[in-house]
């Protein structure tokens, strides 16, 4: 199938890797391959906040995610409490079962990047991350103006940004001859010890949502004196009609606030306060990847290093964060609707998130690094706001596309790829380019990548077609001023595509009913 009269070739069969596998390194042009092709990453989150603190994939729920998705990538998730449960006992068993997961991926062709989870600091707060011993005895009670809202405002809980303050500050335990993020840097780096000889995996992400330490505090104080002449009577308002009636204060107090940030003037002008407080955060997280970088680097000179802002640039806060003196480096945020993802109200307002990956792609120029969303998704799972689910992932996939951008989406769990909301999420794309991409675009059930063929690159331009998108009847249209060959492989579907020529246009649709992807 094809046009121009060029020379055409197609086979089906079982995929090898020979065209898919290998090392990648990242420069300043992007993800790119031991054959010089553009890599773009497309994939899920993998893992567990409890039991194994493992994923539960095993290799028929990884060939059934690939074979109906097409990911080419996961960001497996492992916790710091597992690796070293008591301070000085490292777990070498659990960075060996980690290896031999991973390595169930990456024989299914699929590359693995390494990420150090926390959620809310860890221990005594949540059961994602750190160990309590490392939370330096705090045991204050909850603040309360975090009871009833969204469970990211456990971060407003003083005992757990004080213990990210002592992990920030580099603090020891009594007696300690290693400071934290020594014990940190050493439990990553044993598993990159295991890990170093697979090539397919791609290195770390040294830590997830990372969060201010004391630098909150002023952060908060510059935020309620800026907005306090904006919002100070509503607040008061709800807060006296919800005593007089005896209802719910935080609840009342609560609706006033999402009705005001939903607003777009007054939400971006809540990012000016935290600027100052973001940028001297930033240097202290720079200092810790330098760290903990060096150590990894050490086991494994490959490893690709991904390198997370401050938690909040994945809603659109701006990032200072510098290089910290790597090369081979992924920027790789997070992108959520701030809304959306904290089951509070959405307006169905997908500025927010489109302004906010606009600023991702900003800050990797300035980093001068590829960009891969290590999160985004989170979608609602609730059939009846399965509209919405659907609308929001389209948005996002077409603006990641635009980007050419990698991204993994928050999370999957075998059997996830049949549900609905999990299926909305994924689209074609192309897995590696042999030249530069000029238009990526899914649209109506209708696949279309244009690219300028590298003439120095013999390997194919690889596009991964993934069932949930596509029926049994492909139709394939090729269009260049050059020459071209290709070949389909199935489990995954992958078209293969050698070109030559100054331009190349694929479009790929099936009989598929658009409304049915």
């Amino acid at each position: 199938i094809g046009s121009g009269g060029m020379a055409v070739s197609e086979t089906t069969g079982d995929w090898n890797t020979s065209s898919i596998a290998g090392r990648v390194r990242a420069t300043k042009q992007g993800l790119i391959d031991e054959k010089g092709r553009t890599v773009i990453l497309r994939g899920v989150n993998v893992g567990q906040k409890g039991d194994t603190y493992l994923p539960k994939h095993d290799e028929a729920a990884i060939k059934a995610l690939v074979k109906e998705t097409g990911i080419n990538f996961v960001r497996f998730y492992i916790h710091w409490r597992k690796l070293e449960p008591k301070a000085h006992q490292f777990n070498r068993e659990y960075a060996q079962k980690v290896a031999t997961i991973a390595k169930s991926f990456t024989d299914a062709g699929v590359y693995v990047m390494i990420d150090l989870h926390q959620d809310v600091w860890g221990e005594p707060f949540s059961c994602s991350g750190a160990a309590e011993w490392t939370s330096m005895g705090l045991s204050r009670a909850q603040t309360p103006m975090t009871k009833g809202l969204p469970w990211q405002a456990q971060y407003l809980d003083r005992r757990v940004y004080q213990s990210f303050n002592h992990f920030w500050n580099d603090d020891s335990l009594p007696g300690d001859n290693m400071s934290l993020q020594d014990h940190y840097a050493k439990a990553l780096s044993m598993v990159a010890q295991e890990l170093a000889n697979n090539d397919m995996v791609l290195g770390y992400d040294m830590i997830n949502e990372p969060f201010m330490g004391e630098e909150i505090e002023f952060a908060l104080d510059e935020l309620v004196e800026d907005m306090a002449s904006d919002f100070d009577n509503d607040i008061i308002r709800a807060t006296i009609k919800s005593l007089s009636k005896g209802g719910n204060v935080t609840q009342e107090v609560g609706n006033q606030l999402i009705s005001h940030f939903q607003k777009a003037e007054n939400f971006y002008k809540t990012f000016k306060p935290f600027a100052r407080a973001t940028a001297a955060f930033e240097k202290r997280l720079a200092k810790f990847y330098k760290k903990v970088g060096t150590a990894i680097r050490k086991e494994d000179q490959s490893a690709i290093l991904f390198l997370e802002p401050f938690a909040l640039a994945g809603v659109g806060l701006p990032s200072f964060l510098h290089n910290p003196g790597f090369d081979n480096i992924v920027y790789t945020p997070h992108l959520y609707d701030c809304f959306m993802d904290s089951g509070l109200p959405y307006d169905n307002d997908d500025s927010r998130v489109l302004n906010a990956l606009e600023a991702h792609v900003e800050t990797a120029k300035r980093l001068e690094a590829p960009l891969v969303i290590g999160e985004w998704g989170h979608l609602p799972k609730e059939p009846e706001r399965f509209p919405v689910a659907k609308q929001f992932a389209t948005t996002v996939c077409d603006a990641v596309n635009s980007a050419s951008c990698g991204s993994a989406y928050w999370d999957h769990c075998p059997g996830d790829e049949k549900k609905a909301y999990f299926r909305a999420a994924f689209h074609p794309y192309a897995r590696r380019v042999a030249g530069t991409i000029t238009e990526m675009a899914y649209e109506d059930g209708v696949f279309r990548l244009s690219y300028e063929p590298a003439a120095n690159i013999e390997a194919p331009t690889v596009i991964a077609l993934p069932a949930i998108c596509f029926g049994d009847n492909l139709a394939v249209d090729i269009k260049t001023d050059g020459s071209f060959q290709k070949e389909i492989q199935d489990n995954p579907r992958l078209l293969l595509l050698w070109a030559r020529g100054k331009s190349v246009v694929v479009t790929v649709s099936s009989e598929r009913k658009a409304d049915e992807c």
